[in-house]
């Protein structure tokens, strides 16, 4: 892996963590929460696999990575980023608790990640 290659994944990693705490621990989504990254190259896309959360029952996080393609259009998702799983982060924090959460690649849809968790009290 190119140098640069590695600095691109490790802002990201630093981006996702801080955005996946920052959704986490305001409470419950209503949706899906879009960021803009690394001087608008990349664009992550977080929320909860199944909104609105429910206590107990399982949830879990879900992330999309996509790089901008300067000729696409406004519509485009991007190019997806892949193989991030091993360089990112995420946790879930509530209640003064944090517990660090697995990312995983989602099943045939490059550039996702999935990590499950059950909330266990409202607004977790």
């Amino acid at each position: 892996m190119s140098h640069h290659r590695g600095a691109i994944r490790r802002f990201i990693a630093a981006m996702s963590l801080a955005t996946l705490v920052t959704l986490l621990t305001a409470g419950l989504a209503s949706a899906h929460e879009h960021r803009h990254v690394a001087d608008d190259k990349y664009e992550m896309v977080v929320g909860f696999l199944t909104e609105p959360a429910v206590q107990n029952q399982v949830n879990g996080l879900d992330l999309r990575v996509a790089m901008h393609d300067e000729h696409a259009g406004e519509d485009d998702e991007g190019i997806p980023v892949e193989g991030l799983q091993n360089t990112l982060q995420a946790e879930v924090t509530f209640g003064g608790q944090t517990r660090q959460l697995e990312l995983e690649p989602a099943f045939n849809a490059p550039g996702r990640y999935r990590a499950y968790f059950i909330p266990t009290a409202p607004g977790a």
